[in-house]
């Protein structure tokens, strides 16, 4: 079975925002007490009219573990990622907590069917909340986050279509299609030259009729050489030619 362990994600600071969730500080030099907990699968898919499906989240700590999971529809817009609370799916429990060494099952449960041959997309939200340790004065507690992808509909809409464009420094990933593309491990190609591009972020989604933007090195210059993209997209091996704007 297919796990995800929790990590604090820098990436993830800016969408702490949305969900109003501020980290835990220490008012004296007390030891820092980490939770760990894993999840599978690491990516729901929702079949067009299927009812439910399930979550599972192991708690490895050594105490109890008191977890919150919550529902964001996920866009992209302009090449930023957008979340918004949803009612879409009903995911049972939504505040639990969990023994150690225990692993609870969530239940996610369709509110409302959609009809149309369309994927949509979404985020399940798992956050740690504050622990009894917490209210003790000194004691610090880093609080976890991880996300879960949740993709309904993909099993009846069109298969991802992905285009490629390099504009100065920039590569854009348009995906023309009606599924969301997984990107890994990308690479441009020209000449006798290879750049393989920084994966500070991580793998990247591209939404169904969406973009994401990859800012390109410096030692990249734009010309009117071919450019190849060479990538991993959802586990396949893609080698694709990429329209050039050069300033």
């Amino acid at each position: 079975m297919l796990v995800m362990r929790a990590y604090i994600s820098k990436t993830l600071l800016a969408f702490c925002g949305i969900c109003a969730l501020a980290p835990a500080y220490s008012q004296g030099p007390a030891a820092n007490k980490v939770a760990s907990f894993n999840v599978s699968p690491l990516r729901i898919d929702m079949a067009q009219g299927q009812a439910s499906n399930q979550l599972f989240v192991r708690n490895n700590s050594a105490g109890q573990l008191a977890l919150q999971v919550r529902l964001f529809a996920w866009s992209q817009n302009d090449g930023a990622d957008q979340f918004v609370p949803s009612k879409d799916f009903v995911i049972s429990p939504s505040i639990v907590r969990v023994d150690p060494e225990q692993t609870q099952t969530f239940h996610v449960i369709a509110v409302a069917h959609n009809s149309a041959a369309d994927e949509t997309a979404y985020r399940v939200v798992i956050d740690q909340l504050p622990g009894a340790e917490a209210a003790i004065s000194g004691a610090t507690q880093t609080r976890l986050r991880l996300t879960v992808p949740l993709f309904a509909g993909g099993d009846v809409a069109a298969p991802a279509k992905l285009r490629f464009a390099i504009d100065g420094q920039t590569l854009i990933i348009h995906n023309d299609g009606g599924r969301a593309a997984r990107i890994n491990d990308i690479k441009l190609q020209y000449g006798d030259r290879e750049i393989v591009l920084p994966h500070n972020t991580g793998p990247r989604a591209v939404l169904k009729n969406s973009m994401v933007y990859w800012t390109l090195p410096q030692s990249f210059t734009c010309s009117v050489m071919p450019v190849r993209v060479l990538a991993r997209i959802d586990q396949k091996t893609l080698n694709d030619a990429a329209l050039q704007t050069c300033p």
